[in-house]
């Protein structure tokens, strides 16, 4: 940028394009958008305008073509400048799969990538194109037209869905059944309710009302695999569904055999071979065969639904306290605790008499309950509690990790932990060997990739400064802000002095570059 307009550069700041546009944006497909006079076009990437200027609006090329505006009408234009599609339309997208919908006097159509109307604008409603088809919606009804803009199927129907390619899910006279492309009945109009979405091949269907109806499954023929006998049903995973019958549930696999008997107040998805069940407020496990493994004799199965056993124990509760069991039912850990969260590394968080520590998978206290919070760090291997508002680590054995002379620190990351000292803040190694020194008002780790610092003036204002991990400063704490690059761009930082962006740097070789 060179004053307020703006041009192109390559990454070693050599100018391609000269500043004279109000504004411009990245290349899309070899061409990018540029401004001059309020008007929009499109250059090359040797600074080339490859589109004129002309248009009120434009957008990046996309699949060939571009999206224009003249005179609050839309077109395209490929990547020559031609004219494909004359801006006359009210509405247009993107394009996708060659085609693109667009809508002239308030209908709607379809045009190719030559600008051609392979569907007239007659519709009142396009829907997007799968499997070569699109329902389309005319004067309150709907039907399909293929790619071609042929219609399938006549807009008759009060609802259609594309099933499959040679089936169709028709809605008429508030009933729902299934026809082929010639119109021929496949299944009857005697389901209430479909649910379109698809889960491992099979799909759910009613018959009658929400509250009283009965729930099955039907296949992409339209067959029906499970009848609809269940008060409700759910969606296939794993290669079972949970059901309802009676106000008790189970599970079914997809050719509609019983697994688990509808039997249970209630049951959860299979993790590890096993569910959790529920019978009269009591809680157990059922093994893949529906076996009732672990008798429901606990008062809460106190561990996440969606990993009922973690690490091969899992959290139980009887009598108010909670423990652990493993998968044969066994007792491993006592139901001593107030509250137990699963294991994680091969440790586990656990409260007693209001206080926090941390067991291993014999029971062993490795961390007394003494704490008023902690968390144990997988990737760094160490415990951090707290007491009384002070942190402290121990590594995997309970041994305390000292930090002597620091009033508080914090990991963020496995080399590096912010440290305080005196109020003021630095860094320090994994060793403990302090390679930011305790000078600034706050430091930080952003992107992960620098140590950022900074000091707060008399006026208020915070001022900004640069060190890489090592402890090596990069940029003095003089920066009214520091801007950082991703991607292509990573390891580059934007500073900006005197409320004014100064410059760059490449942080991997140290080489500045001074805006002017």
């Amino acid at each position: 940028r060179q004053g307020d307009k703006w041009g192109l550069c390559t990454k070693d700041k050599k100018i391609v394009i000269p500043c004279k546009y109000e504004m411009t944006w990245n290349f899309s497909e070899g061409l990018a958008l540029v401004m001059l006079n309020g008007k929009w076009g499109y250059i090359d990437k040797t600074g080339k305008e490859v589109t004129p200027c002309i248009y009120d609006n434009a957008y990046k090329v996309s699949g060939g073509l571009a999206r224009v505006v003249s005179n609050g009408k839309i077109g395209f234009i490929d990547k020559t400048g031609k004219l494909v599609a004359p801006c006359e339309y009210d509405y247009a997208c993107d394009f996708s799969y060659d085609l693109v919908k667009v809508v002239l006097n308030g209908k709607e159509g379809v045009i190719d990538k030559t600008g051609k109307q392979i569907v007239p604008c007659n519709y009142d409603w396009v829907g997007s194109f799968s499997e070569g088809l699109a329902v389309v919606s005319l004067n309150g009804k709907r039907g399909v037209i293929d790619k071609a803009g042929k219609e399938i199927i006549p807009c008759k129907y009060d609802n259609i869905y594309v099933f499959s390619k040679d089936l169709y899910e028709v809605h008429l006279n508030d009933k729902r059944g299934f026809i082929d492309k010639t119109e021929k009945i496949i299944v009857p109009y005697m389901y209430d309710y479909v649910d379109f979405r698809s889960s491992e091949g099979l799909t759910k269907v009613r018959i009658g009302d929400y509250y009283t109806g009965k729930w099955g499954f039907i296949d992409k023929t339209g067959k029906e695999i499970v009848p609809c006998a269940y008060d409700d049903a759910w969606d296939f995973e794993g290669g079972l569904a949970k059901v309802k019958l009676n106000d008790k549930v189970g599970f079914i696999d997809k050719k509609g055999k019983t697994i688990v008997p509808c039997r249970y107040d209630d049951i959860f998805d299979f993790s590890g071979g096993m569910a959790k069940v529920e019978s009269s407020g009591k809680w157990g496990f059922v093994d893949e065969t529906g076996k009732e493994i672990i008798p429901c004799k606990y008062d809460k199965s106190h561990c996440r639904i969606e990993e009922q056993f973690s690490e091969g124990l899992a959290v139980v509760h009887l009598n108010g306290k909670r423990g652990y069991i493993d998968k044969t039912g066994k007792e491993i850990i006592p139901c001593m605790y107030d509250i137990a969260w699963d294991f994680y590394g091969g440790f586990a968080r656990v409260k007693l008499n209001g206080k926090v520590g941390f067991i291993d998978k014999t029971g062993k206290r490795v961390i007394p309950c003494m704490y008023d919070d902690g968390d144990y760090n997988y990737d760094f291997e160490r415990f951090e509690v707290e007491l009384n508002g002070k942190r402290q680590f121990f590594d995997r054995t309970g041994k305390p990790i000292p930090y002597d002379g620091y009033s508080n620190y914090e990991a963020l990351s496995e080399d590096l932990t912010r440290v305080e000292l005196n109020g003021k803040w630095g860094f320090i190694d994994k060793t403990g060997k302090q390679i930011v020194p305790c000078n600034y008002d706050w430091v930080t780790v952003p992107w992960g990739e620098f140590i950022e610092v900074s000091i707060k003036g008399k006026n208020g204002k915070n001022t900004y400064g640069l060190f890489d991990k090592t402890g090596k400063e990069l940029i003095p704490c003089y920066c009214d802000e520091i801007q950082y690059f991703r991607g292509d761009w990573a390891g580059w930082v934007r500073v900006k002095i005197a409320d004014k962006w100064a410059g760059f740097m490449d942080t991997k070789t140290g080489t500045q570059y001074w805006e002017y």
